[in-house]
């Protein structure tokens, strides 16, 4: 399985969709960006879309998979389980047709929709989809909808939150998830790209913790920091990465995410902090300390070695910011970290 980088990547995606945009100017297109929890896959796609709008001047519909979170489903021993495929590709299948369509709303259901709207009040506006009733709520009450929705739909049989979203022209579908190249999608459907990306565990961990410390998480949780990337570090070994890594074929582009960026750099640096004051987080987080200081010693080494002028400039960039802001920081040994970077980045 060869593995290409960021830039290569984008340049080979861009060239797909052109090559597929100008073969029918009127079709949308829909690419799949999947890959294991925090191996980098939203940071990409949001390099991707811009790239995207750049050089076929398309809108971009970004359609995160949590939306098709199962909440029944969450400890299934099957990963695949824990989400609504089924409704996932009838979701492809209805954009690739041209037609409207109703994507659940499980991040709704995260920060208390479902208890703090009863009873709700339904009206008459009503909406069927793959033989399937949906009645109308945002007319009433007041529920935050997503990109590209128009309107909040109940569906009273299972009592869950819908939003329905309606075709449009000129535009990439951009989905972006773990399963979303589960076979039971991918038998009914072909996408026009499909991009996996993959990351050492090293950089998986500390980016787990950056999203619970950031708040970046899928709704609100109110676990701890040990708690969440806990639970995500056992749901990995126990059954997810063998799944997801699984979905890999011959039509998939893989991509292997690095730190970038010095924030993803201090991201590492914060986990290394992090298993010196808390030995026991080496065992709950599957990694030990050795790992994660050559993490850190490999960053510095592919900083060194940079030859593209845009991810060079951008990192001195962040490096003047950095300086300027330094202290805010709590990381230990920041002073020698930011002589590192001086070094490496020749400044």
């Amino acid at each position: 399985m060869r593995e290409s980088g960021r830039i290569e990547t984008t340049d080979q995606v861009a060239r797909i969709l052109l090559e597929k945009r100008r073969a029918n100017p009127k079709k949308n297109l829909i690419i799949g960006v999947a890959g294991t929890v925090a191996s980098g896959k939203s940071r990409f796609s949001r390099y991707l879309i811009d790239v995207i709008r750049e050089v076929l001047g398309l809108k971009i519909l970004n359609c995160p998979f949590d939306y098709w979170i199962n909440s029944a489903m969450l400890h299934a021993p099957v990963y695949a389980q824990r989400f609504f495929l089924e409704e996932f590709r009838d979701a492809l299948c209805s954009i690739n047709a041209g037609e409207y369509w109703m994507c659940p709303r499980y991040d709704l259901l995260k920060i208390g929709y479902d208890q703090n709207l009863w009873p709700l009040i339904l009206n008459s506006t009503e909406a069927s989809w793959r033989k399937r009733r949906f009645v109308n709520v945002s007319l009433v009450h007041e529920i935050p909808d997503i990109e590209g929705g128009h309107g909040i739909y109940l569906e009273p049989e299972t009592k869950r939150f819908f939003s329905l979203l309606l075709p449009k022209a000129d535009t990439v579908y951009l989905m972006d998830g773990t399963m979303i190249f589960h076979e039971l999608v991918t038998k009914v459907f072909s996408y026009d790209a499909k991009i996996y990306v993959s990351s050492s565990w090293v950089n998986r961990v500390a980016r787990m913790m950056r999203r619970f410390n950031r708040r970046e998480v899928f709704g609100n949780t109110s676990a701890t920091e040990i708690e969440y990337v806990g639970f995500l570090v056992r749901e990995a070994a126990a059954c997810a990465d063998v799944e997801i890594e699984a979905q890999i074929d011959d039509q998939t582009i893989v991509l292997r995410s690095k730190t970038e960026t010095i924030s993803n750099l201090l991201d590492v640096c914060y986990l290394k902090d992090r298993l010196l004051k808390y030995p026991a987080l080496a065992d709950i987080y599957m990694l030990d300390l050795q790992l994660v200081e050559e993490a850190i010693e490999e960053t510095y080494v592919d900083f060194s070695s940079i030859t593209n002028s845009g991810h060079l400039r951008s990192l001195k960039i962040e490096f003047s910011n950095l300086v300027e802001s330094r202290h805010l920081l709590v990381i230990n040994n920041m002073e020698v970290i930011l002589q590192r970077l001086r070094s490496v980045l020749r400044l």
